[in-house]
Parts: structure tokens; sequence; C-alpha cells
């Protein structure tokens, strides 16, 4: 994988929370769903998002749904970015997610 990680960028907007209002349209990062499950409280992503980045799954957790809130539920989001897919997703990937 290639580029930030989606719960890093996450991280990231929930320390500058202003910047929301600033970032466009952003790519989805390539672990999206990674972020949706931190989002859903998934023990075992938190567990291990919180060993990598070293915070604590709550804080994990909130700045997951604040991203997932200004990154795919935006005004002018398409259904495929709503559900954080690519427009060409399979059938498959879109009943994962």
């Amino acid at each position: 994988m290639s580029g930030p990680r989606g719960i890093e960028l996450a991280l990231d907007l929930a320390r500058m929370p202003a910047l929301a209002q600033s970032i466009g349209k952003p790519p989805l990062p390539s672990d999206i769903f990674e972020v949706m499950r931190i989002a859903a409280g998934s023990q075992e992503v938190c567990q291990s998002a919180a060993r990598a980045t070293g915070q604590p799954a709550a804080v994990l957790i909130e700045a997951a749904r604040f991203y997932l809130q200004q990154v795919l539920l935006r005004p002018d989001a398409d259904p495929y970015r709503v559900l954080g897919l690519p427009p060409n997703a399979s059938r498959e990937l879109a009943r994962r997610h």
C-alpha cells in the first residue's frame, strides 16, 4: 500500500478539524474499510491501530468517525463514495462495505 494509512489521515484531520472545510474531495485511502471498522469499534482492528499509532482506541474511534463524516458523507458525495468504494467496485466489495 502506498501513501498514508487511513487512520493516520483521520488522526491528522481530528487534530486540525478546520482543515475539513478546505480539503476538497480527497482521494480515499486504500485502507478506507479499516477506518470504517475502527469507526464501528471493531476490537481487533482498534487494537492493531492502537499498537501502530500509539493512540488509545477511544481516540482512534472518534478520529475515524469524524474522518468518515468529513470525507465520505459530504453533500456532493455519490453513492460509491458514501460506501467508501471506487467507482469500478465489484459487487462483492460493495457488499463488504
